[in-house]
This record gives structure tokens, sequence and C-alpha cells, in this order.
């Protein structure tokens, strides 16, 4: 409990809805953000993990798992230049490329010519 003092005083400061901050959480705040959300959309359709989706995706979130992948991050940033080399983020036309060990389906890197996880010019929230 506040006295009636503190509460006026608390009551007469403003709101400033310019120091508003948004933290990025999830796949956008990875350097590799479509692969994190290939992942995540990966363990979503895990029967292990819970009896639907949302249940999976409660798992996911807040299960206190570890989720560990091969993704080479060498293989991973020479894919992105290969496709960033060709294609620009703002061209008309999309480029994506994913790279899988012959035998056993790994995926050892995936890229996109729309790199960034966000809502500019040149950016996108879709996996391509």
């Amino acid at each position: 409990l506040i006295s009636a003092n503190e509460a006026r005083k608390t009551e007469a400061v403003v709101f400033d809805k310019s120091k508003v901050v948004y933290p990025k959480n999830g796949c956008i705040s990875s350097k590799y953000p479509f692969i994190c959300d290939y992942a995540y959309r990966s363990l979503l359709q895990m029967p292990s993990l819970g009896k639907n989706p949302s249940e999976r995706a409660k798992m996911v979130k807040r299960g206190g798992l570890t989720i560990q992948t091969n993704i080479d991050p060498k293989v991973q940033d020479a894919a992105q230049k290969a496709v960033s080399d060709v294609v620009g983020p703002k061209d008309p036309v999309l480029a994506g490329t994913a790279i899988v060990q012959p035998g056993t389906g790994l995926l050892l890197a995936m890229a996109q010519s729309r790199p960034v996880m966000g809502d500019k010019s040149g950016q996108t929230y879709y996996n391509y």
C-alpha cells in the first residue's frame, strides 16, 4: 500500500508513449531468425511435446528445453552470402537455398534474399 500523497505524485506523472520499448524475443532476436523459425515450426509437429500444436508451443516456450541444431555458422554465412550476392533484399524477385546433407536429410544451412526478420523494405517475416 502507498500513502495518498504518494498516489497523487504517481498520478501526476505523464505517460510518454514514445518511451515505450518493445523487446525483441523469439526468433527475431536470433542471429539466424529463419532457421530458428524453421526449427520452431518443426517442434510444433512433434507429438512427444504435447497433444496439439498449442500444447507443444507452450512446452517449447516454457518447458526449459535445450534445443540444438547442427547448423554450421560458417556454412550458413556462406549460403547467405551466396544468395545475397545474386539477389538483393529489395529486388522484386527473391531467392532462397537450403543445404541438406545427402543421405541423412540433415539441414546444414538455409538462406533467403530477404535475410532480416522485420517489416521494412527488404525485410519479411515470411519464411520462404
